[in-house]
């Protein structure tokens, strides 16, 4: 099976994003960000992904690479979170995004956070 690369990484991003799923780091991982999508769209868009995952591969392996560069171009749920890094809201009041640690992971758990749907792939 094919094995996607490390510096494959942001043409997979784009690739991904360019179909309208608005892929994001999230706890040390990443979504599509599919699952956000209308039947409809999802729809148009499944042939889509199938056709860049197939491309690039598994990318299991690379998922705190992944995530990483995700964060970097600013690309990672909650969209609320300030410049310092800082939110709240009613899930989460004054709660405090750090960003990744060396594991991977998110260095402070966001409580309430919860995905809206299945992805498909």
């Amino acid at each position: 099976m094919r094995m996607m690369i490390e510096n494959q990484i942001p043409a997979f991003v784009e690739e991904v994003a360019s179909t309208g799923c608005d892929i994001v780091a999230v706890l040390g991982g990443f979504l599509f960000g599919d699952a956000d999508l209308s039947t409809e769209d999802y729809e148009l868009v499944e042939p889509q992904i199938l056709a860049i995952c197939a491309k690039y591969g598994r990318r299991d392996h690379l998922t705190k690479e992944i995530s990483h560069y995700l964060v970097s171009i600013g690309r990672y749920y909650p969209k609320e979170a300030d410049a310092d890094g800082t939110f709240g809201s009613s899930k989460c009041p004054g709660g405090k995004l750090e960003g990744l640690n060396d594991k991977g992971t998110w260095i402070a758990m966001m409580p309430g956070l919860k995905r809206t749907g299945p992805t498909k792939l």
